[in-house]
């Protein structure tokens, strides 16, 4: 019997996903601008948003996945591994062959190795496109791990100790939830729309772009550019 082994790359799709969830949540925000927020739309709007809020982290992860992973194979041949110069490659193929790392290092802290492994700067952690990513991965796992908690309304002029972590991070970053009325908690209620959505979304291919860049590498996303429209 003859064995045959695929490999394939979710990264590309992963993204492609988000901006398809983003253009229908911006079309719900367009179509029912006047209606009230009832059940079945707010079902709709939120999976909308946490689609493409869940599907931006995942291309962040998948695109480190899939790096780390072709250079430990002797027979990738992918344009983006191409790029890489032998002792990287070799040094990540180290890494990757430890089976605790692939299950315990954190996506973000991933990129920020290869970074060191090619004699890079890493990003700093305080900064864009670095903190916009962490602010996003935040996101994404209050949804995934999500626990029902005692959150603060009306936090206009509320002392920012007693405001959610979540609101602090993200206020002012994006539009917010046009259904839903000022005085509202932020998370979940005014956060899930489409304003987030293409927030994570310009975050996560923005932090890649910009590791890509410092990596003397070309980005394959430039060819599906007209793919990735939020609206």
């Amino acid at each position: 019997m003859v064995r045959v082994s695929v490999k394939s790359y979710l990264s590309q799709s992963f993204i492609r996903s988000a901006a398809s969830f983003a253009r229908q949540c911006w079309k719900t925000e367009r179509e029912h601008s006047s209606q009230r927020y009832e059940d079945d739309l707010l079902t709709e709007h939120q999976a909308l948003a946490i689609g493409a809020i869940s599907a931006s982290v995942s291309f962040l992860e998948a695109t480190i996945n899939e790096l780390f992973f072709d250079a430990a194979d002797p027979l990738a041949n992918s344009p983006l591994i191409k790029q890489l110069d032998d002792n990287t490659r070799r040094l990540m193929a180290c890494l990757w062959g430890w089976e605790n790392y692939q299950r315990t290092t954190k996506v973000l802290e991933k990129f920020q190795h290869v970074l060191r492994l090619a004699g890079k700067s890493p990003f700093d952690k305080g900064k864009s496109p670095y903190q916009e990513a962490a602010d996003l991965i935040e996101v994404r796992n209050a949804l995934i791990h999500y626990k029902p908690e005692w959150i603060a309304a009306y936090t206009k002029g509320l002392d920012q100790e007693l405001v959610h972590d979540l609101e602090r991070r993200l206020r002012g970053k994006f539009a917010l939830n046009p259904f839903v009325p000022e005085g509202q908690v932020f998370f979940p209620d005014r956060c899930l729309c489409h304003g987030c959505s293409e927030w994570a979304i310009k975050s996560s291919i923005n932090f890649v772009g910009s590791f890509l860049a410092e990596m003397k590498m070309s980005s394959s996303l430039n060819e599906i550019q007209e793919k990735l429209t939020t609206k």
